[in-house]
C-alpha cells in the first residue's frame, strides 16, 4: 500500500507541475485587471479631488492643469486639452499647460499650433531645456531634420550630463542617414548611461549600416 500511496502522491506532483505555468499566467492577469482597475480609479479620484479644488477656487490655474493631466491619462484628450485652454487664459506663461497643451497639439497632428506654443515657451524661457526637445521632437516629425539637430544642441549646452540629450541627437541624425555622427551621440549617452538599452541598440544600428558587423554585434 505504501508503495502505490508514493506513485499516486509522484502522479499527483507530476500533474500539478503540469497546470503551473497556467496557474502562473491565471494569477498574473487576474492580478493586472485588479491593477488597471485600482489606477482607474485612482485616475478618477484625482478628477474628482482637482474638480473640488476648482469649485472652490475657479482662479485655481494649477488644478485645471492637474485635472488636464488626469483627463489625459484616462485618454480623454479633449477634455484635457480645455482644461489646459482654461489654465492659460489664466496664466499664459505656465509653463506645465503650455508644454502639455502643444504635445496635444501634436498628438492632434496640429504641429503649427505646438510649434506657436514652444516658440512662445522657449523666447520667455530660453534655458528651457525640456521645451528646446519638444520641439526638436516636432521637427524631427516634419523631417526638418537641421532644426531639430539645432535644439537638440542647445538641450547639450544646458544640460550636457544629461544622456537623452546625446540620444535624441544621435537619433536625429540616424533618422537622417548620417551614420558616422549618430554613432559619435550614442556612444557619449551610453558613457553617461550605460544602462540605457536604447543607445546600445541605435548604436549598434548605426554599425550595422555601416557594415561594420563586429561593432554591431558588440553594441546589439
Amino acid at each position: 500500500m505504501g508503495g502505490i500511496s508514493i506513485y499516486f502522491e509522484k502522479q499527483l506532483k507530476k500533474q500539478s507541475l503540469q497546470y503551473l505555468p497556467f496557474i502562473i499566467l491565471s494569477i498574473f492577469i487576474t492580478g493586472n485587471f485588479y491593477l488597471s482597475g485600482e489606477r482607474a480609479k485612482v485616475w478618477h479620484d484625482s478628477v474628482s479631488l482637482w474638480t473640488d479644488a476648482i469649485k472652490k477656487d475657479l482662479k485655481n490655474v494649477d488644478a485645471y492643469s492637474m485635472r488636464a493631466k488626469a483627463y489625459s491619462d484616462l485618454g480623454l484628450d479633449d477634455s484635457a486639452y480645455e482644461d489646459y485652454s482654461r489654465a492659460l487664459k489664466l496664466d499664459s506663461n505656465n509653463r506645465l499647460a503650455i508644454i502639455n497643451r502643444s504635445s496635444l497639439h501634436t498628438k492632434k497632428l496640429n504641429s503649427d499650433e505646438a510649434l506657436k506654443n514652444y516658440n512662445k515657451l522657449i523666447k520667455d524661457k530660453p534655458n528651457d531645456y525640456a521645451a528646446y526637445t519638444n520641439r526638436a521632437n516636432l521637427f524631427m516629425e516634419k523631417n526638418d531634420f537641421e532644426s531639430a539637430k539645432s535644439d537638440f544642441r542647445k538641450v547639450i549646452i544646458l544640460q550636457p550630463e544629461n544622456s537623452f540629450g546625446w540620444y535624441n541627437m544621435g537619433g536625429c541624425f540616424l533618422r537622417n542617414n548620417e551614420f558616422d555622427s549618430s554613432i559619435i551621440y550614442f556612444e557619449k549617452a551610453i558613457k553617461l548611461k550605460p544602462e540605457y538599452a536604447p543607445s546600445w541598440n541605435n548604436c549598434g544600428f548605426a554599425y550595422l549600416q555601416k557594415k561594420d558587423n563586429a561593432k554591431a554585434i558588440f553594441y546589439l
